[in-house]
């Protein structure tokens, strides 16, 4: 389009090789400089383009950052000539006119990540798990919002936009240039909130493959129902409810103006390091099976985390335990102690107090019947006290016989037996369980220094079993995918020190935890009141007697339980009783 083909030369210097991208009056090509011997991407519009001496600038500006996750501008100048490339040895057909020699054009050079596709070219293969696309928008609203800093925003912001190396990593691309060269001014007010709606798009686009915002540049367009956007976990199984609901803040009928960086505070904490290769040859298939599996283990899960004696499937889960009017936890303990009501196969009683009232002729016959009876039992009483032994020794023994014998130490909480018998005292019955309020909770994960906040944690104690707490990071086998951490898990804050008694940890999936209670949101000072290996549902932890008051419960999961294709620490209730 603009005279340059593969094997041209830019400037004397760029050999150009590909053409990788076409926009709107510009195209983008990888090239070798010949002067450092370096690759580099060369983003090249007209000389007379109405847009170049604002693209130029937006270029210089870029230029000033440094962050890895934007491709750095090298140069940015023009007009520069464009040798063609060496003609062919066959003379040209004699009624095709001979291109021009030279050609000059504007151009930027950008640097170049080797083997990196655009996330366009990704989402070809199918959606991406939540974890990584949570990563991938992550690092884009970081990366933006330190742009931000030095008043640069992206202004054009889209899927062609993110690169991802075949190392994972994550790079931005024409920043403020994308922009200058559709004519749009990227210092405008609103386009920080055009790059934060972006920011968001990608996120959705990447678990769904279909486009939120405008044109869809090839991918299919979101679903809506009227004109409300579909969340991500309505098209895909398995998003977090978290992610669900960033999206409806900042896409969503009602949304609110953000920025960047308000995205990336909704989106932490995210994994600092990949959790999948998109760049895998098999990655297309194993996609689809994942969703798959994602499918089955959401139905599964239900199943796993129902009581043993099913409500019927029109239901709610828990439906069975509530009491109107009382909070989740106090309603299923309610529930529980309350009385069954009697069946209706049930015969009456015929003692029942509640049954109507005697007639008065029915009353004076049981009267005399009851008379009758007590005349009766008087006869026999007598006739069997006169039949009684006048030697009540010889029949029974003396009580000054078994004084007679000789003591032996008692154990405890039993008489001597050479001290009186007396009606033994009533033991102390332990006083009832009652719940303990938790007033909040965390994400616990040592390798990032311990407390981290997670979004689903109250979750965890909200009195329903199929709103499990998700951990923040999936990991690609059950010991974290190999990578160096001890556990992770969840903290669990009662608001002060309390004599707790008892710990009931429920879990959907078999998973190794411990659990340990504390007077900090840490393992230090706190102590270990049981473990559990490879078991799923509910388990139940007394605390010792002598333990001191604590503030905080920890379950500490060491190995994880699956999740769809991945693995994740999950917890579905946590009661804590005093």
């Amino acid at each position: 389009m603009l005279g340059i083909g593969p094997g041209s030369t830019l400037a004397g210097r760029y050999a150009v090789r590909e053409r990788r991208a076409v926009g709107p009056g510009w195209e983008r090509w990888s090239a070798v400089d010949a002067n450092l011997d370096r690759d580099v991407i060369l983003v090249t519009f007209p000389a007379d383009s109405p847009y170049a001496a604002a693209t130029l600038d937006a270029a210089r500006r870029a230029a000033a950052l440094t962050d890895r996750r934007f491709t750095q501008v090298l140069d940015a100048s023009g007009p520069g000539e464009v040798a063609p490339a060496a003609p062919a040895p066959a003379a040209p057909a004699p009624d095709v006119a001979p291109e021009s020699p030279v050609v000059q054009v504007h151009y930027i050079v950008e640097s170049a990540h080797p083997g990196a596709r655009s996330l366009r070219s990704i989402l070809e293969d199918g959606p991406i798990p939540d974890d990584e696309a949570r990563r991938i928008a992550g690092e884009v609203a970081t990366a933006l919002s330190e742009a931000a800093r030095l008043g640069i925003h992206h202004g054009s912001l889209g899927l062609r936009s993110v690169l991802i190396t075949p190392t994972g990593d994550v790079v931005v691309q024409g920043l403020a240039t994308e922009a200058a060269l559709q004519g749009l001014d990227d210092t405008a007010p609103h386009v920080p909130a055009t790059d934060a709606r972006a920011i968001m798009g990608i996120l959705y686009a990447a678990l769904t493959t279909r486009w939120p915002l405008g044109p869809t540049g090839g991918t299919a367009p979101s679903l809506r129902v009227g004109s409300t956007l579909t969340p991500p976990s309505e098209v895909v199984p398995g998003v977090p409810a978290e992610i669900d609901a960033a999206v409806v803040e900042v896409l969503g009928a009602d949304a609110r103006e953000c920025r960047p960086q308000d995205v990336a505070a909704m989106l932490r904490p995210w994994s600092a390091v990949p959790l999948v290769d998109l760049h895998s040859d098999t990655r297309r298939a194993s996609e689809v099976d994942s969703l798959t599996r994602q499918i089955s283990t959401t139905r599964m899960a239900s199943v796993t985390a129902a009581p043993v004696t099913a409500a019927p499937d029109s239901t709610p889960l828990g439906a069975s335990l509530a009491t109107p009017g009382l909070p989740p936890v106090t309603a299923r303990i309610s529930g529980l102690l309350e009385d069954p009501a009697p069946t209706p196969d049930e015969p009456p009683d015929p003692f029942d107090p509640t049954d109507a009232p005697l007639s008065r002729g029915d009353s004076r016959l049981a009267l005399g019947l009851i008379g009758g009876l007590v005349i009766v039992l008087a006869l026999l009483g007598a006739w069997g006290i006169s039949r009684m032994p006048s030697n009540l020794g010889a029949v029974v023994p003396h009580s000054s016989a078994s004084k007679s014998a000789t003591p032996t130490s008692a154990t405890p909480g039993t008489p001597a037996s050479g001290t009186a018998q007396t009606s033994p005292e009533p033991t102390a019955e332990p006083a009832e369980l009652s719940p303990v309020e938790i007033t909040e909770a965390f994400a616990f994960e040592p390798n990032k220094g311990g407390r981290v906040a997670s979004r689903s944690a109250p979750l965890a104690y909200d009195g329903l079993l199929d709103t499990p707490w998700r951990g923040n990071t999936a990991y690609a086998t059950e010991k974290f995918g190999g990578l160096p951490i001890p556990g992770t898990g969840l903290i669990l804050d009662v608001g002060e020190p309390t004599p707790l008694r008892r710990v009931t940890v429920t879990v959907p999936v078999p998973e190794d935890f411990t659990v340990l209670i504390g007077p900090n949101p840490s393992l230090d000072g706190a102590i270990e009141i049981g473990k559990v290996v490879g078991e799923s549902g509910e388990q139940v932890f007394d605390v010792p007697e002598d333990a001191d008051d604590a503030r905080y419960v920890i379950v500490y999961v060491t190995k994880l339980g699956p999740d769809g294709a991945r693995f994740r620490a999950q917890v579905s209730e946590v009661l804590v009783e005093q």
